[in-house]
C-alpha cells in the first residue's frame, strides 16, 4: 500500500564493503606469508646440518644436538610468526571495496503524485489540497527567515514540512524515536528531519500572536461574529464569544520537573485554551501538571485580572467550575462538597453546559490529529515541549483557516478529564478580584438563572 511502511534501502555491490563469499578460505596476507616462508628455509637449513640418528626422537635429538643460540633462534622465529598471526583479522583479507549503491525512498513522491486522501490521513494528517495550501503559505515565511535553499539542498521545502506533520500526526512511544520514525518513512535522513522541525517550530511558534489571538477590546465587529457564530450553532446562552477548556498532556520528567506531577503522581503539562464556535484556539497556556485551572488563570499573563480589559461590556466566556466568577466569565453553581441545587440553579447549569458542550471536545480533535499530544516523550526540555505543544494549536488553527474538513476519531479519556478538573492547588488568596465585582457576577447569573426557569416552564 501506497501510505504503509518504508521503501528506502541500501544495497551493495558484490564484493563491497560486507561482500566477502562465505565459501572462500581466510588467506593469510603477502606480509604473513613471506614469515612462514622465511621460517620454514630457516628451518630447513637447520635440519640439512643434522646428522641422521636412527632410532632416536627428533626433539631429544634437537636439544641434544643443537646449542643454545639455535634454540633461541628458533623461538624468536616462532613468536614472530605467532605474532604475525595474531594481528590478522577479516578486514586485512577482504577484497577492495567497491562503490556503495544507496537507493532512496520514492515514498513521499508517489505519495504526492497519486494524491490519495487516505494516505495523506495517515501521514501527514490533513487532506492533499490542505497541505498545498500550507506549504504555499509556509514556504514563503520560511525563506524570508531563513534564506533561499543552495544548490546542493537534498531536500526541499515540502519535504520539512512533511515531516513534521508526519512526525506530529503518528507520534511516538515512551522511549522511541518518533523523529527518527517519521524521517524513515519519508526517505529522509534523520539529521536532515530534525534541522526541518526545529527551524518549522520555531518559524511556527513565532506566528502564535498572529494566529492566536483574542480580538482587541475594541473591535466590535469581531466580537459580534463570535457571539453570532455560538448562536447559529445551537448555543441558548446569551452573547458567548469564548469558552475555556483544559487538557492534561503527559511527559516524560522534564530536567526540571519540580512540580510537574499530576494528581496522579505522573509527569504532565495542564493546558488552558479559550476557544471560538469554529473550534479556533483564542487563547493557549501550558503550565506545569500541579496546577488547576483557577491557578492557570491566575499565573496566565493574559488573563487574571487582565481579563476584565480585554473583554468587552456585554460579552460572555464560560468556564467551568474549576474557575472563579467574574462579570464576565459566567460559571456553573457549584454543587461540591454536598451543595443542594435549587430548579432554577439546575437549569441555569443545564444551558450552561449545553452550550459548552459544542467545544468541548476541541482538545480531543487536537490529540486525534496530532497524537505526539497524547504524550510528549521525545525530549525533556520544557521549554522544547511546551513550544511543541503550542505548534500543534498553531497549526490546528491554520487547518482551520485554511479549510480542511478532516476527522479523526477521538479517545476520550474520563479519567484524564477529570484530573484536568480537578483542584490540586489552593486558589490565590490574594487575588484581585474586587467585591463588587463578584456581586455583579453572581446578579448577573442568578438573573441568568431567573430567564432560562421562566423559559423552560413556559
Amino acid at each position: 500500500m501506497l501510505w504503509g511502511g518504508n521503501e528506502g534501502c541500501s544495497a551493495s555491490e558484490d564484493g563491497g564493503e560486507d561482500g566477502v563469499d562465505s565459501d572462500v578460505d581466510m588467506d593469510v596476507t603477502e606480509e604473513a606469508q613471506g614469515a612462514i616462508d622465511e621460517t620454514q628455509g630457516l628451518v630447513e637449513g637447520v635440519a640439512s646440518d643434522l646428522v641422521e640418528v636412527d632410532d632416536i626422537d627428533p626433539p631429544l635429538m634437537l636439544m641434544d644436538d643443537y646449542g643454545d643460540e639455535d634454540l633461541l633462534l628458533l623461538c624468536f622465529l616462532l613468536v614472530t610468526v605467532v605474532v604475525v598471526l595474531s594481528q590478522l583479522d577479516g578486514r586485512s583479507v577482504r577484497r577492495p571495496p567497491g562503490e556503495v549503491v544507496v537507493v532512496r525512498s520514492d515514498f513521499f513522491p508517489r505519495l504526492k503524485a497519486n494524491r490519495s486522501l487516505k494516505a495523506y490521513r495517515r501521514t501527514v494528517r490533513c487532506s492533499p489540497d490542505s497541505f498545498d495550501k500550507l506549504q504555499a503559505l509556509l514556504e514563503p515565511l520560511y525563506y524570508r527567515k531563513y534564506g533561499l535553499p543552495g544548490k546542493n539542498t537534498q531536500y526541499t521545502f515540502d519535504y520539512g514540512l512533511a515531516v513534521l506533520l508526519t512526525y506530529y500526526g503518528n507520534g511516538c512511544g515512551q522511549d522511541g524515536d518518533g523523529i527518527g520514525g517519521a524521517a524513515n518513512q519519508l526517505g529522509m535522513s534523520r539529521t536532515a528531519a530534525l534541522r526541518y522541525i526545529q527551524k518549522l517550530e520555531e518559524l511556527l511558534y513565532g506566528m502564535m500572536d498572529d494566529v492566536v489571538y483574542f480580538p482587541a477590546p475594541t473591535a466590535d465587529e469581531e466580537w459580534d461574529d463570535l457571539v453570532e457564530g455560538f448562536s447559529a450553532r445551537g448555543g441558548d446562552f446569551p452573547d458567548v464569544a469564548c469558552i475555556f477548556d483544559g487538557t492534561i498532556v503527559r511527559t516524560r520528567r522534564p530536567n526540571e520537573h519540580l512540580g510537574f506531577y499530576d494528581k496522579s503522581g505522573k509527569p504532565s503539562y495542564n493546558c488552558l485554551a479559550a476557544i471560538d464556535y469554529r473550534n479556533k484556539f483564542r487563547y493557549i497556556g501550558v503550565f506545569s501538571g500541579s496546577n488547576s485551572d483557577q491557578s492557570m488563570w491566575n499565573q496566565s499573563e493574559v488573563l487574571g485580572a487582565r481579563a476584565r480589559h480585554i473583554c468587552p461590556p456585554g460579552i460572555n466566556w464560560l468556564g467551568d467550575s474549576g474557575f472563579k466568577i467574574w462579570p464576565f466569565l459566567m460559571v456553573p453553581y457549584d454543587e461540591r462538597r454536598g451543595k443542594r441545587l435549587t430548579r432554577k440553579q439546575r437549569c441555569y447549569n443545564y444551558h450552561l453546559s449545553s452550550t459548552r458542550i459544542l467545544v468541548e471536545c476541541v482538545f480531543g480533535k487536537l490529540k486525534a490529529r496530532f497524537k505526539v499530544t497524547h504524550g510528549v516523550t521525545d525530549r525533556r526540555s520544557h521549554q522544547t515541549n511546551a513550544r511543541m505543544i503550542c505548534v500543534t494549536v498553531v497549526l490546528h488553527n491554520l487547518l482551520v483557516d485554511i479549510g480542511d474538513k478532516e476527522e479523526f476519531d477521538i479517545a476520550r479519556n474520563d479519567e484524564e478529564r477529570k484530573q484536568a478538573r480537578g483542584v490540586m492547588n489552593a486558589y490565590n488568596q490574594y487575588w484581585d478580584r474586587t467585591k463588587s465585582e463578584v456581586q455583579l457576577a453572581e446578579s448577573k447569573r442568578d438573573s441568568y438563572a431567573n430567564y432560562f426557569y421562566q423559559n423552560d416552564n413556559e
